[in-house]
């Protein structure tokens, strides 16, 4: 999807768990805890444990979530700044 709203190569990447937080903490200059915090919440998406729907957003928000290609739409403005 994003590669269709970028009109460019988007390719995911799988780093490994010492890779990532080398990578968050030193380039991205993330603190240590919220790298590990960014690290617990992809495994566990990674590992099947979040892969259940709830209705959160909707009783939040008072209306339905956006859709991945919704929300990719809307923001292709921050992907397309080169380095942003």
């Amino acid at each position: 999807m994003l590669s269709t709203v970028l009109d460019r190569r988007v390719r995911y990447a799988r780093p490994g768990l010492p890779r990532y937080l080398r990578h968050a903490t030193r380039t991205l200059r993330m603190p240590p805890g919220m790298a590990a915090v960014t690290a617990a919440i992809h495994t566990t998406a990674r590992l099947g444990l979040a892969d259940g729907l709830s209705d959160d957003v909707q009783r939040v928000l008072g209306e339905p979530p956006a859709s991945f290609a919704e929300f990719a739409r809307r923001e292709q403005p921050l992907w397309s700044r080169r380095g942003g």
